[in-house]
Parts: structure tokens; C-alpha cells; sequence
């Protein structure tokens, strides 16, 4: 017979062992950041007597309260020296409750907040308490709204927040599917704005087929890895199976420095499966491929195999990145997916006092000047500094795509 849904759940505990960080931690001492897990198995929202048998024969929680001070204790456990990074199934609330917010509910017309309120309240405790946390990541929030939300001009969520008074970064990783058939890839590798002339007649390869901007080309090169490996994987092997088509898998990539996330990144991986018959010409135009569309952006990795597999970068897409600002100030720049447009924000020392420590060493640049200037959504990876208004402290500017 089947094992009852609790059986699943006991058999990815035990697969996961000590990676599994739920109400735990991993100490990172070698990069000195502490990782932080919140309330897992989270379905979102405030409602908690619907998993509470289910929390109390796992964890022994039987509240949003008792959650919260859960992950507040194992939180204050880490050293006190190491920046927190809080990773969750699903985010906190109080980022927004318009259906395209990072945790809005796109599935009922009067929206609302999906977020986890014991999450937000373990946060704001260590705030309190002069802990850092650097870093919040979690899922559950799909990237694309739900039907119901399709008549807005986008159909995409806002992935990317920061509390001004914090500094701290939320990273939505909920691209879903997060692994699709290379074939399919070309849609998920960019969504040109709606306004964005697109050319059917364009070869299946052209930028042009795509929109036009940096996204893309992303979106091209990817059509183009697609297209290069696929007739070489249909060949069949000595051993007389058919190798398995390449596939783009979905990863958010965010680098840190000094308890501050200095950038953050979408990015695209090809896998293709491949033989000792198939590998050097799988690498060979995979190769091609990169040295055809030039620069690969902020990551620049050679094609190369793993074992069985042929591994290269197809897109990426900046979603977060830093500047020093004016008077000891630090700009971040986010990604807003649903109106394509990038947000500055103007932090200073008390928002990141880590960075004002180093000195912002993986910052790209001064932004200084009055103003400010749009850029195109995609041309994120070739964006030069925007110029910024000092006086805008912790203020969304809105600088809007072209």
C-alpha cells in the first residue's frame, strides 16, 4: 500500500539529514555566515490550525507564536559575529499584499498578504536583539500569477525586495518549472515588456525572434545552445539508448560580502546528457556558442563536463546590484519583473553597517549627480551608473524601462 502523506514527508527528512535546516542551522564558518531555517513545509498566510497537528508531530509547534520564537532561539544560537542568512519554504509577510507583490495572493481578486506572519515577527525580533540578517530566501510564490491575475499588463511577480531600514535583501527563487526542456527554454530565458516589437519571421536563433536588449540575446544564445546540442544528443549510443535531450535548470545566485548582498542574479544552466562518443562534439558547440554571442555577462564560465554531462551557462539576468553612493551611501538597484523597470534604493550606514566596514569592495562604481535616467529592462548586464539624487534616502526613484 502507499505510505501516508506523513511517510513522504519522514522519507525527505532522512534523505536531507543535517542539510535539512528547518527551525536548525548550518554554520558556514569558513565564509562566517550562519544559515537559518524558518518554519518549513509553510503553505503561507495566517492560518495556522490547519497544519497544527501536522507542525506538532514534526516539530513539536503548535502556534504562529511558538513558531516564531523557535526560529528567534536557534537564530540567536549562531555565533554572534556571523551575518544571518534565513532560509524559508515560504517568505515573510509584510512585503506587500498587491497580488504581484513577493508574496501577494494572485488568486483572489482582493489580493491580500500570502506571507509567513511568524517569519516577520522572528525578523523584526532580531533586529531588536542587533543581529544581522543579511539574507532571507524561500519559494512557494511561483513566478508567474496565478489565471486569475492575467489581465494586469504583466504576468510576472516582483521576486526581489529590501527593507531600507534593515538592509536586509529577500530573494523569491520560485521560477516554476525550475527545469524545462532546452527546447522550451527560449520563453523562460526572457519576457520582453509588452511593448517590445518581437519578430516571427526572425530565424529561430535571431535575437529578433526575442524583442530586442540584452534579454534578448540571452534569450537567443539559449535557442542557439538548444539547437546546437540537439542533433548531436539524438544520436544513439554503443550501448543502444537514446540520451536524454538537454534541459535549462533555473538557479538564483546571490553573492555576499561583508554580511551585504552585493548582487544577485537569475540564472540559466544547460545540462546535456552525453556519452564518450558525443561529449568533445557537445563541447565543441557548446564552445562555439559562447564565443559567438561574446561576453556572457556578470559569469563567465567555460563550457564543461561533469561526469556524464555537459554543463554551460545559457542566460542570466541581473536582479540585484550594488553602487556607493554620495556621503557614504550605498545604492541597490532592484529588479522589478512585474513593471520591468529597475528600483533604486539609498542606504546608509545605518541600514548596512557592514558594508560601510569594508567599503562596499564588491561595489561597481560612484553614483553621484541629480536626476535620474531609464534603462533598458534588457539591458541590465551592460547598465552604466544611473545618476541619483542624494536626497532620496531610502526612497524608490522608479526608474522606468524604455
Amino acid at each position: 500500500s502507499s505510505p501516508a502523506p506523513e511517510g513522504y514527508v519522514w522519507e525527505q527528512l532522512v534523505a536531507l539529514g543535517t542539510s535539512h535546516v528547518g527551525y536548525g542551522t548550518m554554520r558556514l564558518d569558513e565564509q562566517g555566515y550562519t544559515v537559518v531555517g524558518a518554519r518549513p513545509f509553510s503553505k503561507g498566510g495566517k492560518n495556522f490550525s490547519s497544519i497544527r497537528s501536522f507542525m506538532e508531530s514534526l516539530y513539536g509547534v503548535t502556534s504562529m507564536e511558538e513558531s516564531a520564537q523557535r526560529i528567534v532561539q536557534v537564530a540567536l544560537s549562531a555565533p554572534a559575529h556571523h551575518p544571518l542568512i534565513v532560509m524559508g519554504h515560504n517568505g515573510p509577510a509584510g512585503l506587500g499584499s498587491r497580488a504581484f507583490d513577493v508574496c501577494g495572493v494572485d488568486w483572489e481578486p482582493s489580493a491580500g498578504d500570502h506571507g509567513d506572519p511568524d517569519l516577520q515577527a522572528a525578523l523584526a525580533d532580531l533586529h531588536r536583539a542587533g543581529r544581522r540578517v543579511s539574507l532571507v530566501t524561500f519559494g512557494h510564490m511561483h513566478h508567474r500569477l496565478h489565471a486569475a491575475s492575467r489581465h494586469r499588463p504583466s504576468p510576472l511577480r516582483r521576486m526581489v525586495a529590501l527593507d531600507p531600514a534593515t538592509g536586509t535583501v529577500f530573494l523569491n527563487a520560485a521560477t516554476v518549472p525550475r527545469i524545462i526542456p532546452a527546447s522550451n527554454a527560449a520563453s523562460a530565458a526572457a519576457v520582453p515588456p509588452s511593448n517590445t516589437p518581437v519578430s516571427s519571421n526572425a530565424p529561430p536563433t535571431s535575437p529578433k525572434r526575442f524583442g530586442s536588449g540584452r534579454r534578448a540575446r540571452m534569450a537567443a544564445k539559449a535557442a542557439a545552445a538548444a539547437t546546437a546540442t540537439a542533433s548531436i544528443t539524438a544520436t544513439t549510443t554503443t550501448s543502444g539508448r537514446l540520451p536524454r535531450g538537454p534541459t535549462h535548470h533555473h538557479f538564483m545566485i546571490a553573492d555576499l560580502d561583508c554580511g551585504e548582498v552585493v548582487s544577485a542574479r537569475d540564472v540559466w544552466v544547460q545540462v546535456t546528457e552525453v556519452t564518450e562518443e558525443t561529449v568533445a562534439a557537445v563541447l565543441q558547440a557548446a564552445t562555439s556558442v559562447e564565443e559567438s554571442n561574446g561576453k556572457a555577462g556578470s559569469i563567465a564560465i567555460e563550457p564543461r563536463r561533469f561526469g556524464n554531462y555537459v554543463v554551460q551557462i545559457v542566460s542570466q539576468h541581473v536582479v540585484l546590484r550594488t553602487v556607493p553612493g554620495e556621503n557614504g551611501a550605498v545604492v541597490k538597484f532592484i529588479w522589478n519583473a512585474h513593471d520591468q523597470l529597475y528600483e533604486p534604493y539609498v542606504l546608509h550606514s545605518a541600514a548596512a553597517p557592514m558594508a560601510a566596514v569594508c567599503g562596499a569592495s564588491n561595489s561597481e562604481g560612484p553614483a553621484a549627480g541629480a536626476g535620474g535616467t531609464g534603462h533598458s529592462p534588457g539591458d541590465d548586464l551592460e547598465m552604466s551608473t544611473p545618476p541619483m539624487t542624494a536626497a532620496a534616502e531610502a526612497t524608490v526613484l522608479g526608474l522606468r524601462a524604455r
